[in-house]
């Protein structure tokens, strides 16, 4: 008898313990060994590992907690930081059970009798939907993120039966913690505390305290300026100074891309988001949500309303606040952000059973109905959890790691590798940073190549080349050849060049690496200055533009045929004849600069180099020449 009353005391600390071991169990099995190509993980490993800054808005909170977790776990820093998330999903679900738990006796006084199979298999589906599963197994933000929004949850549920400052105080502490992590927690967070503050704690000693709190959750971000004035390997938007961390934890880079996109998109991506949801929870689990939702109505209309709203602002809402331009037709990109949408739909799951369980009850007796519906709850699990394993299984991938050390392998000690995106970029940084190997690569990444603080990056870690503020990649490319073999991961990232394959990459010819002798080599359809349709003024001052391609195309004869003192003679005479408003003028002016920043690069003179290529870059060139 003591036993069974302990049990009761304390169901919900076995509730919690259950589904987390159970959850755990699962991540556990097909958790990932390192480095994935999924989300930012290669990045925030390296950076982990590095004590670097990864790209914005930081997420100091999420670096100095997992670096803490993943440090004392076994088998390494990749390992442990991936077994970090598994732990930190684990404990939302946990933290979610309990949450169902209060919330059903709260608003369905006879869920104190409802047997804990009810709140198992509502919390246990949310745990294997395929978004929050593949987020558990790998180093990524959003694990943390959702056990710090059930959280919230939490003090939002106590602060609304009983109105105690310790509750709000630690909810400004979580908000200000939590921002830091992922903008989630406090899209989440801000409504609820202000909700509570002008509802019950309207005083200036209230709203001191809570400031306070919420300081010291957030100075988690002084991480990000330390860590850039020891100018580390990977340091995004160089955040030393006040202006560049403001930039940074503001979101200025991403913040142009919201709302970017027409309302015909806005229609399409529903459609998207509509085929995402199918691969979270077999059809039968949307049926029960809906009937969840339907009960929570029938018994409890404004908790009703809030959910649906909650419901429809992690969906459709976010749909529009996110609406990025870089998504193109998909939203397979943004599929994280719909997790907290998941979890209500979890929650109505757990309504819609405990309905069935009370109608079973009346009908055949309790202990039938908790058989039945354990029975069929487990077979569903097992339906969704097999499904989803087999799609997310991560134990054995390792993909991003072979890609990254089959690239390395066949490239020379010395050598510049181009390339674009994440999955090329951040094995390589991996390796090169973490592990030491390809240590004397030169890694210029396209999409990063114009901004300034990269540049200076790239500067501090190879000071003999020659980069300019405005510089196109083919100019960088053509300027800096000499240093080193050239490499690309895709043959379509510089228009017009001819590569060869090497293993993964693809090679540039040395002598591709000059720049184009003229505009109408770029362009041969262009033919030529005497044709009918070259504007009259072009025709005009055909003599002096012709002179000076004449010394361009002589003075890369001279240089091709190693006569370095004759190319320079040659370009400088091309150089002091005026370049006209005429365009092509113009455009012969800027490829003489280009060449002869390209021969001072290769002779040493970085000063006359960097000199030329900025000039080269200050000229508005006619057509873009890396083409489209």
């Amino acid at each position: 008898m003591n036993i069974s009353n302990t049990l009761r005391r304390h169901r919900r600390l076995l509730l919690a313990l259950f589904v987390f071991f159970i959850a755990f169990i699962a991540y556990l099995k097909t958790l990932a060994p390192t480095i994935v190509t999924e989300g930012d993980s290669g990045e925030f490993i390296t950076c982990i590992g590095t004590r670097s800054v990864p790209h914005e808005p930081g997420y100091a909170s999420y670096l100095l907690l997992a670096a803490a977790l993943g440090k004392v776990m076994p088998g390494g820093l990749e390992w442990g930081l991936n077994l970090s998330s598994a732990l930190t999903a684990a404990l939302a679900v946990s933290l979610a059970a309990l949450l169902f738990f209060r919330l059903a006796v709260y608003l369905f006084p006879a869920a104190v009798g409802w047997p804990l199979s009810v709140v198992c298999l509502a919390v246990l589906a949310f745990a294997f939907s395929l978004n929050f599963w593949e987020q558990a197994i790998i180093t990524e933000v959003y694990a943390p993120t959702v056990a710090l929004m059930v959280l919230i949850l939490h003090l939002a549920l106590s602060l609304t039966r009983h109105a105690r400052r310790r509750d709000f105080l630690l909810l400004s502490l979580v908000l200000g913690f939590g921002f830091n992590i992922h903008y989630l927690v406090t899209l989440i967070g801000t409504p609820f505390w202000l909700y509570f503050f002008f509802r019950r704690f309207l005083s200036l000693k209230h709203l001191l305290l809570a400031a306070c709190l919420g300081l010291i959750g957030f100075s988690t971000n002084i991480y990000m300026p330390l860590a850039a004035v020891g100018r580390p390997p990977i340091n995004f938007g160089d955040p030393s100074g006040a202006r560049a961390f403001l930039s940074a934890i503001s979101r200025a880079t991403y913040r142009t891309m919201n709302f970017s996109r027409s309302p015909g998109d806005f229609l399409r991506q529903i459609a998207d988001y509509l085929y995402l949801m199918k691969g979270q929870f077999p059809w039968y689990f949307f049926l029960l949500t809906l009937w969840g939702l339907i009960v929570l109505y029938l018994r409890n209309r404004r908790w009703a309303l809030f959910s649906g709203c909650l419901y429809i602002f992690f969906s459709l809402g976010l749909i529009g606040l996110i609406n990025y331009g870089h998504m193109d037709s998909s939203f397979y990109q943004a599929r994280v952000f719909f997790i907290p949408g998941y979890l209500v739909l979890s929650a109505w799951l757990c309504f819609s059973l405990g309905d069935l369980y009370e109608r079973a009850a009346g009908r055949w007796g309790v202990k039938a109905a908790a058989l039945a519906l354990l029975c069929l709850g487990v077979l569903a699990l097992l339906h969704l959890g097999s499904g989803n394993r087999a799609r997310l299984d991560k134990s054995r991938n390792y993909i991003s790691y072979d890609y990254g050390a089959n690239m390395l392998a066949a490239l020379p000690a010395e050598s510049i590798i181009c390339t674009e995106g994440d999955n090329s970029l951040y094995p390589l940084f991996y390796f090169k940073y973490l592990r030491g190997i390809g240590d004397k690569l030169l890694v210029i990444h396209q999409g990063m190549f114009r901004c300034s603080w990269y540049m200076e990056m790239l500067r501090r870690e190879y000071p003999a080349l020659v980069l300019v503020p405005g510089m196109t990649l083919r100019q960088a490319v053509s300027v800096n050849s000499s240093l080193a073999p050239v490499y690309f991961v895709n043959a379509r990232q510089v228009h017009g060049l001819k590569l060869r394959p090497v293993n993964l990459l693809f090679q540039l010819d040395a002598n591709q690496a000059q720049p184009p002798a003229s505009f109408f080599d770029i362009y041969p359809n262009w033919r030529g200055l005497n044709d009918e349709h070259v504007p009259k003024d072009w025709r005009e001052q055909s003599i002096i533009s012709g002179y000076k391609e004449w010394f361009l195309r002589a003075g890369i004869d001279a240089a091709t045929a190693g006569q370095d003192e004759q190319a320079e003679r040659l370009y400088l005479l091309g150089l002091s004849i005026r370049m006209d408003v005429i365009r092509y003028s113009r455009e012969v002016h800027r490829l003489l600069h280009l060449h002869l920043a390209r021969l001072y690069g290769g002779q040493e003179r970085r000063e006359l180099s960097e000199k030329h290529a900025r000039r080269s870059v200050e000229i508005k060139a006619m057509i873009d020449p890396e083409g489209p």
